[in-house]
């Protein structure tokens, strides 16, 4: 007798543990760790130092060809999501002069700026583009110029000399996330936060810095689409042809106009 409720004691005290292990996890589950920097050896892996130091790096390059592959979302009826991919070659000359091609399921397109000229043109449609500028702009100043016409690109940002400079702008929050394997490059993990939107950072561990992959997850939609570029090849020294970035129409393909700044619609933004 004195078994069976020593027995039954015991079934009663694993049944308590299991029920209350039971009703305090979903408690835990909703209740996220906290966003924030961590301290193990600050001076070394601050994420602003981090991305400071790629910042100098690529500003400092003259020229270069990355070439990589973007993964996105887009959100249909209901905040489903259908992720789409495409293959970029980006060719970059400073101060004024760039080349990207993209291969992929929704964007087949060539994007080409000579210091005067920002043509793009849509290989599925057949139609091209231009934006002119009377004076010779920097690949900074015309991406500023191409963001008017609601033209914007995440991908072309990485030409921008002050493209690291327009990541900390308005941070709220940054984190340090360790050492992290891309393509068998180790690169440190930084994420940081604003209220709009969130973005990871992949940097070479190194005295060469090279961005190797960055996410950005947009906040203000509920469905949190993510767009994602992994940087598989970077060249320092890569050929470039005579007449690279001037865009020659062939026959069949015809030209449009961009909606000027003042005629774009709001709902046209991104």
């Amino acid at each position: 007798m004195r078994h069976k409720i020593i027995v039954s004691l015991l079934f009663s005290a694993l049944f308590c543990l299991m029920a209350q292990t039971a009703l305090a996890a979903p408690d835990q589950e909703a209740t996220p760790a906290p966003f924030k920097f961590s301290i193990q050896s600050e001076s070394a892996t601050s994420p602003e130092a981090i991305v400071d130091s790629m910042t100098k790096f690529m500003k400092a390059l003259p020229q270069f060809y990355a070439t990589g592959q973007v993964s996105y979302d887009k959100v249909f009826q209901d905040n489903n999501k259908i992720l789409y991919s495409f293959d970029f070659d980006y060719y970059v000359k400073r101060p004024g002069s760039f080349q990207l091609n993209l291969d992929g399921d929704e964007q087949n397109k060539q994007i080409l700026f000579n210091g005067k000229t920002l043509t793009v043109y849509d290989a599925d449609k057949a139609m091209y583009a231009v934006i002119e500028s009377p004076s010779t702009l920097t690949i900074d100043e015309v991406l500023d110029k191409a963001k008017e016409y609601r033209l914007t690109l995440a991908i072309l940002d990485v030409g921008r000399s002050n493209f690291g400079d327009n990541l900390l702008k308005n941070v709220v929050k940054s984190a340090y996330v360790g050492l992290s394997n891309v393509g068998d490059i180790f690169c440190h993990h930084v994420a940081f936060a604003k209220n709009d939107i969130s973005y990871q950072l992949w940097i070479e561990e190194g005295d060469k810095p090279f961005l190797r992959k960055f996410t950005v997850t947009l906040k203000t939609n509920p469905a949190m689409p993510t767009w994602t570029a992994e940087i598989t090849d970077w060249n320092l020294a890569p050929v470039l042809p005579e007449g690279w970035t001037e865009f020659v129409p062939k026959a069949g393909m015809q030209k449009i106009e961009f909606l000027k700044p003042s005629t774009q619609p709001v709902s046209a933004a991104k």
